[in-house]
């Protein structure tokens, strides 16, 4: 005689009812968990497939009451990208040649993060607000500034799109827009003197390092730790 077949009992209507139910109630359950996996902060919307992700390090610590910025400029054929302002005319307070976006952090923005694009590139003086990053972390307490941006919004795929894009780390005590203003500033970039801007391609995902470029950021540029750069990264990713 054959042992009986290891099968499991047709359920019932009651039974099927009930763990209908239960996982209905499971899947309840889980969804405040599932959602604060990946949260897109409040305001912030065209979540894209291509993304810029950035990050930034200092000597010291992210002090908010001084202004860091992430500045590129995406277009075609320029032929430097952004600098540090450090001497009179001050244009726009803390940037100099060719740029069309950037990101600030400092306390004035919220959540402490603000994208723009700038609305005349030949003079830089006025920018238009964006939005937030699409992710981004709290920099207080800490030394690290990291974001995500997204090229989708930045860069619509309808619209011509930038082979690559040049960019600077600014980090500045004060945005000084008076050209009779003669007190003193302190400002770092990328490179010994500023002004050592990186250019990377945009049409494959890489990560791109500090120890990557042909000039490497290290301490010591200025005395104010907290503006003193020492380490970036970016990462293209095209998904």
């Amino acid at each position: 005689m054959e042992p009986p077949a290891n099968r499991i009992p047709p359920q019932t209507g009651l039974e099927r009812l009930r763990a209908k139910g239960t996982a209905i109630l499971v899947l309840i359950l889980l969804l405040p968990l599932l959602q604060g996996c990946a949260k897109v902060p409040p305001g912030v919307t065209g979540v894209g497939l291509r993304r810029l992700s950035v990050e930034m390090r200092v000597r010291g610590s992210i002090n908010l009451n001084n202004y860091y910025f992430f500045a590129f400029n995406a277009a075609e054929g320029a032929p430097i990208g952004p600098v540090p302002v450090v001497s009179p005319p001050w244009g726009n307070g803390w940037s100099a040649g060719s740029m069309t976006h950037f990101v600030r952090i400092n306390a004035s923005e919220p959540s402490f993060y603000g994208v723009y694009r700038v609305d005349d590139p030949q003079t830089l003086l006025t920018a238009s607000y964006i939005g937030r990053p699409i992710e981004y972390i709290d920099p207080r307490g800490g030394n690290i500034l990291r974001f995500v941006l997204d090229l989708d919004l930045l860069f619509p795929p309808d619209k011509p799109q930038p082979q690559q894009i040049t960019f600077n780390f600014i980090a500045t005590d004060i945005v000084v827009t008076d050209p009779n203003w003669r007190g003193r500033k302190l400002v770092d970039g990328l490179g010994p003197t500023g002004t050592t801007f990186v250019t990377i391609p945009l049409q494959h995902g890489r990560i791109f390092r500090n120890e990557d470029a042909s000039v490497p950021e290290e301490a010591g540029d200025v005395p104010d730790p907290d503006l003193d750069i020492v380490d970036w990264k970016i990462e293209v990713s095209l998904r």
